[in-house]
């Protein structure tokens, strides 16, 4: 399986934590494993900075939001 193949599981997999099984802590370990090369890298931060936001985690929230916005796809 390709690198790519299993970071689009990575998202997956984060993604049902984090809506389905309502499970934020699980979703932001996941999410944070997405590193930058990934296509998928803008999509996780905007999840953590959800997550940290939900958390009343500002600052975080702002960081992986900021990410988010400046990554380069």
């Amino acid at each position: 399986m390709s690198g790519g193949a299993v970071m689009d599981e990575n998202f997956q997999a984060g993604l049902v934590a984090f809506a389905v099984d309502e499970d934020l802590e699980t979703a932001a370990r996941i999410f944070n494993q997405i590193n930058s090369d990934s296509p998928r890298y803008a999509e996780a931060q905007y999840f953590l900075g959800h997550i940290a936001f939900q958390n009343e985690d500002f600052l975080t929230a702002e960081n992986a939001y900021k990410n988010a916005l400046s990554a380069d796809n």
